[in-house]
Parts: C-alpha cells; sequence; structure tokens
C-alpha cells in the first residue's frame, strides 16, 4: 500500500491528507514525500491525489499521481548550497541573464554601494547606471563598456578596477572579474565578482606620498650636500693659500740665513734650520694631499683595470728622491691589477707608502714590501 512504502516520517502527515479527503474536508491534496523501494533505496517523489465521489456525494475513491522527484530535490538542494555559499562570500558577485538584466547581487556586492538585500529585486541594463559605476580614473562608464556587460558580449574574460559611489556619497574601490556563462556553447549568463580594495588603494596613495615626500627631502638633501661641499671646497682651497704664504716665508727665510749668515751659526743652529725647512716641506705636501684628495673626492668613479705594482714603483721612486739620504730598500710584487678608479687607488697607494716611509725613519737599513696576500681558505 502507499503506507507500507512511504517514509515513516511522511506517514502521519499523508495519513491525515488522506482521511480530510475522504471525510469531504477536501477534495485534493498534494504533498512531497519519500518512498522506500523494494531493494531498501529512498527516492523522493510528489503526489498528487483527487477523491472520487458517489451519487451521494461522499468520496469512495481516490486516484494518485506520483512524480519521481529526486533528482530535482538534489538540484534545489545543490542550489541552495550554492546560493548560501555565495550570500556568505567576502567578495561581492553579481548575475545577470542572457540579456544583460542583473537578477541577483549578494549581501557583499549591496554592501558595497551602502545598500541592503531587499534593495535588490531586478535591475534591468538601461537602469545600470543607477550604480554608479565609475572608473578607475573616476569618469562614468559608458554601458557597454561596463565589465559585465563586456563579458556576456565578447564572450571573454574582463579584469578591470573601478569605483562604485555609495549612497551616502562616498566611494569604495573593486577589483572585479566578469565572465560569461555557457549552455552548449551558447551564452545564457553573465557572472562578476568583485572585492573592495578600498584599503589597498588608500594605501597604495599613502606610499606614493611617503615616496614623494622622501624624493623631496633626498633633492633638498643633495642640494645641502652640494652647497656643504661647495663650501668646503671653497674653506680648502682658501685654507691653503692662506697656510703656503707664511711656509714660502719659514722656507725662504731659512734659506737667506743658511746662505748669508752661515758663518755665523755653529752645526747646531743650521741643523735647527734645516729642520726648519723639512718641516715647511712636509707641510706643503700634506696641503698638496688635502687639495688632491678634496679634487679625486668630487670626482665620478671611472672603472677600469690598473697596475697597482706600476703605481707603487713610481710612489717608492718619488718617495726616494724626495729624501736621497735615506737607505730603504723596497719590494714590490709585479704584475698586481685590480678594478677601480686610478686616482683613488694612487691616493691609498700614496698614504700606504708614506706612512710606512716615514715610520721606517728611525732605522738605519728599512725595508718595506707592497704585494698581495693568499686568499683565504673557507
Amino acid at each position: 500500500s502507499f503506507f507500507d512504502v512511504t517514509h515513516p516520517d511522511n506517514r502521519p502527515k499523508n495519513k491525515k491528507l488522506f482521511q480530510d479527503m475522504f471525510s469531504l474536508k477536501t477534495t485534493n491534496f498534494s504533498m512531497e514525500k519519500k518512498y522506500i523501494r523494494k531493494d531498501g533505496a529512498m527516492i523522493e517523489v510528489a503526489v498528487h491525489a483527487t477523491g472520487i465521489m458517489d451519487a451521494e456525494g461522499n468520496t469512495r475513491f481516490g486516484t494518485a499521481f506520483v512524480e519521481d522527484i529526486t533528482e530535482r530535490k538534489q538540484i534545489e538542494r545543490e542550489a541552495l548550497i550554492l546560493k548560501t555559499a555565495i550570500d556568505q562570500a567576502s567578495v561581492g558577485i553579481a548575475l545577470a541573464d542572457e540579456n544583460i538584466n542583473i537578477y541577483y547581487c549578494n549581501p557583499e556586492g549591496l554592501g558595497l554601494r551602502g545598500g541592503e538585500t531587499d534593495d535588490l529585486v531586478f535591475i534591468p541594463k538601461d537602469a545600470f547606471n543607477n550604480w554608479q559605476v565609475l572608473k578607475i580614473d573616476g569618469q562614468p562608464y559608458e554601458i557597454d563598456k561596463l565589465p559585465l556587460v563586456r563579458a556576456i558580449v565578447e564572450g571573454i574574460e574582463i579584469r578591470e578596477e573601478f569605483i562604485v559611489k555609495n549612497q551616502d556619497g562616498s566611494h569604495k574601490f573593486c577589483d572585479a572579474i566578469a565572465c560569461p556563462i555557457y549552455e552548449n556553447n551558447k551564452i545564457i549568463a553573465g557572472i562578476v565578482v568583485f572585492l573592495d580594495i578600498t584599503d589597498r588603494k588608500q594605501a597604495e596613495e599613502q606610499i606614493k606620498e611617503l615616496n614623494h615626500t622622501l624624493e623631496q627631502r633626498i633633492k633638498d638633501r643633495t642640494k645641502q650636500l652640494e652647497t656643504a661641499n661647495s663650501e668646503l671646497e671653497s674653506f680648502v682651497y682658501s685654507v691653503s693659500h692662506d697656510l703656503r704664504a707664511p711656509l714660502r716665508s719659514m722656507d725662504g727665510f731659512s734659506v737667506v740665513l743658511l746662505e748669508d749668515y752661515a758663518d755665523k751659526l755653529d752645526d747646531q743652529g743650521k741643523d735647527y734650520l734645516q729642520r726648519v725647512r723639512n718641516a715647511s716641506k712636509r707641510m706643503a705636501q700634506l696641503i698638496d694631499g688635502i687639495l688632491e684628495l678634496s679634487r679625486t673626492t668630487r670626482n665620478k668613479v671611472k672603472w677600469k683595470r690598473v697596475n697597482l705594482s706600476a703605481l707603487a714603483k713610481t710612489i717608492m721612486t718619488d718617495l726616494h728622491k724626495s729624501q736621497p739620504e735615506r737607505h730603504v730598500e723596497c719590494i714590490i710584487e709585479p704584475d698586481l691589477y685590480a678594478n677601480g678608479d686610478v686616482r683613488l687607488l694612487r691616493a691609498a697607494i700614496q698614504n700606504l707608502l708614506d706612512n710606512a716611509f716615514k715610520f721606517t725613519g728611525h732605522c738605519d737599513q728599512g725595508k718595506i714590501e707592497f704585494g698581495a696576500l693568499p686568499p683565504f681558505e673557507t
């Protein structure tokens, strides 16, 4: 019987409906219920029953049409799950039919323009402008250029950033992907998924402002450094000029004393005057070094392959000529090369060898070596 194959959960309702029909409370009824087949499998059915009356108006019999709706109910459940997922999604989602009429937008999408869920029932294509969707540069869209419209019309995926103007006048930046939906190679609908990127855009603007501020600070700092370098250059030249005058006087008067008053000076006095002359020469060399270093650091670094051995040999030759009375053995390793600016390398080697030459002054037989150490093993 019907009741034997009816699922136990549905039997009470099914029984009452039949009782109402036979007691003339109703002439027909419809219900959805579950049937249990002989193999134990369960299906869902829709039952449509109608009472048949006799001549006295009493319901004696009934007919019932049973429709298997298992597949339909499964589709409905899947659709409900999908709709629930879309409704709860953290991105805006809108659907449009093949005629480009929006028939659904989830709460997140509606929230982007400050609306409520009940605000959207159906939006025809001609009313899209009511949403005030703007291009990323703030200009209004032509309806045919909207991502969702293009996706349906052109049959391609469209990704764009745009602005949604809210009902309260504020703006939201969105990143959207619009795609057509096909059935049997025919476009039947379109979907657009859009994400609120307002916070990201605001962060990008802050970064741009910070970069602009940083660039301006760098320009200001560079200008300050240029001014300071210019002032330093003027100072160096001024100081060097002011120092050279008394040094020339010291050296000149020392020479006069040694030449014109040599007969009045004992050996110790002559030694003192020679020391004064040597000191003035060293001071002049220091001034020349300061000027050379100032010029070197202002110029642009020019990279090239430099023969360090040749530089060291030239510098040592000049040092020997400056103090020929010194006996200093110099050993220079041949064919030492390095990549760098020849002026800076010359200044560095000059300082190193000058110090070595100076600090071996107390030795009767000094020794200076210029070479390269083997690389460290790791």
